[in-house]
């Protein structure tokens, strides 16, 4: 299986469905800074599971990386972890993205990336 790339969505919400266990589907999955701060700076669902999951491992994406997103996404609606997600999945050579965030998930078709949410991970 490719890189996979995860977003606080995915997280937060299977953290509240009490199913944070299907993220164990994925052997490896990254993601950015600044999203593991937003659960570790943050009381956010999911913050516990987060922090102890032995699979998820954490990157830094420059400011440089981003930029070279932003030019290319610019007419959707995205944050900051939003544009370090897309970055880190192309700096991996990953393709696919988790994230239940409508924009980002606009956003990940025209990189030619796919995307899956929460339920597609339930599903699967």
């Amino acid at each position: 299986m490719n890189d996979v790339v995860i977003d606080a969505g995915p997280i937060i919400h299977l953290s509240q469905l009490k199913l944070f266990n299907l993220l164990e589907l994925f052997p490896l999955l990254h993601t950015s800074t600044e999203v593991w701060n937003e659960f570790t700076r943050f009381d956010l669902p999911g913050k516990k599971e987060v922090e102890k999951a032995e699979n998820i491992k954490v990157h830094r994406v420059s400011e440089k990386e981003k930029s070279a997103i932003r030019h290319k996404v610019k007419k959707f609606r995205l944050q900051s972890p939003d544009f370090s997600i897309l970055a880190l999945c192309l700096k991996l050579a990953g393709q696919k993205i988790l994230t239940d965030d409508l924009e980002l998930r606009k956003a990940s078709e025209i990189l030619a990336l796919e995307t899956y949410g929460s339920l597609g991970i339930i599903l699967r």
